[in-house]
């Protein structure tokens, strides 16, 4: 609990001292999903154009990122989705997660495949690649429907 209260401290302190704490918001700003928090500048349900415009350099976030790290040596910061940073135990991210399946499945991490949209090394989606996944990118929410949906055609032929 003393961790969560320092990360929403740190979160909220140094968006405010960047100017990226937002009047007009989308959802929830700071959410706890018991494995990770996650600031999302936009918030939750902003649209995908809108997180996408916010910060295409990803400058605003991984400057946000770096100073909350600063502030919590302990946990894991890094830059998550277009528009967001995720705080998370040492080791615990998408890496972990996939591991974790593998081993709960009886399989090897590379018989899984994740599919993302930022697979690149300032996404989020980037450690279940790095972890040896069969990796798909994709673009949008929209991408990842016809992928499956196409995944699953094929295979009730």
């Amino acid at each position: 609990e003393e961790d969560r209260a320092k990360a929403y401290e740190s979160l909220e302190r140094n968006a405010r001292g960047q100017n990226i704490w937002l009047t007009h918001v989308w959802g929830e700003r700071i959410e706890d999903r018991g494995s990770q928090i996650t600031f999302s500048a936009l918030g939750q349900l902003a649209p995908t154009e809108a997180k996408e415009a916010w910060d295409p350099t990803n400058e605003k976030k991984n400057r946000l990122a770096r100073a909350v790290a600063a502030d919590l040596p302990h946990l894991e910061v890094h830059p998550g989705g277009a528009s967001s940073v995720d705080i998370s135990e040492k080791n615990v991210d998408k890496s972990f997660a996939v591991r974790e399946l593998a081993d709960i499945l009886g399989i090897e991490v590379d018989q899984i495949v994740f599919v993302g949209d930022r697979m690149d090394p300032d996404g989020n989606d980037y450690p279940a690649a790095r972890a040896g996944t069969r990796a798909v990118k994709v673009t949008c929410p929209n991408d990842t429907v016809k992928l499956c949906g196409g995944i699953i055609a094929s295979l009730s032929r």
